[in-house]
């Protein structure tokens, strides 16, 4: 439960989840009733079926690449299975499933075209979440270094295409994106 001294930080929605879910003021006690009920269940319900899920989409998404689909169709089906699969499983699981699938919809949040290294990043994403849904219990400490992985491969990706800005949008995960200017 958060400390009575601690204020929730409140950050802006991103674009895509504006989008889809609409934006405005929830009152303080609505939004004190819903934390005490997510802090009951949190780490308790298997997330499994939503991580199936999530899968699934990626998987769908890697085939509609191979299938030479529209570029801006497959970033929106990624993003918006990412969105899904943050908003549903981050409620009631601790991060480390969650904060790959941030680092992916921000980056997918900054690209317009599919190449073979957006390619390689969205099926290293796939394969990643796969080996921990079938090993759920890997090292926290793993997990870390498979996150700090991919927010390097996503600077790599940047640094090799310096034409893209990254997305500026903010959430739970200290590892994303350094300041790319310096």
């Amino acid at each position: 439960m958060q400390d009575e001294t601690e204020k929730p930080t409140v950050r802006p929605a991103s674009r895509m989840m504006q989008a889809m879910y609409g934006s405005g003021k929830i009152k303080k006690k609505d939004i004190e009733k819903a934390q005490n009920v997510l802090e009951n269940v949190r780490g308790n319900l298997d997330i499994s079926e939503f991580i199936q899920n999530h899968l699934n989409d990626i998987s769908n998404v890697l085939k509609n690449i191979e299938a030479g689909k529209d570029d801006k169709e497959i970033i929106e089906q990624a993003t918006h299975s990412l969105v899904d699969f943050k908003s549903n499983a981050g409620m009631f699981a601790e991060g480390k499933y969650i904060n790959l699938s941030i680092l992916l919809f921000q980056w997918m949040e900054s690209i317009e075209t599919i190449d073979e290294d957006s390619t390689d990043i969205i099926q290293w994403y796939f394969v990643i979440m796969n080996k921990i849904l079938i090993e759920k219990d890997i090292p926290d400490g793993h997990i870390d270094l498979i996150t700090k992985e991919m927010n390097e491969a996503c600077k790599r990706y940047y640094a090799k295409h310096p034409e893209i800005t990254p997305a500026k949008i903010i959430d739970n995960i200290d590892t994303v994106f350094d300041d790319m200017s310096s």
